[in-house]
């Protein structure tokens, strides 16, 4: 299972999931890294500063497919 680090909503990321997140996926829980949607930011990535525009989501894909392809 992949985790995301996705915590922003109107607020920064959230630095305490983050640790819990990378806490899960090094504990050999069989949990690996997500795509950190954090990262998309901005107008050009949130319509509000929390959910995603087009170009966001697409973008989150590409993250998610990365991810995926290089868990394979």
């Amino acid at each position: 299972m992949l985790l995301a680090r996705s915590t922003v909503c109107r607020s920064p990321s959230a630095v305490g999931l983050h640790a819990a997140v990378d806490r899960m996926v090094e504990a050999g829980s069989g949990f690996r890294m997500g795509p950190d949607t954090d990262t998309l930011v901005g107008l050009d990535n949130r319509v509000d500063g929390c959910h995603f525009s087009a170009a966001g989501q697409l973008r989150a894909a590409q993250l998610w497919a990365e991810r995926i392809q290089s868990s394979l």
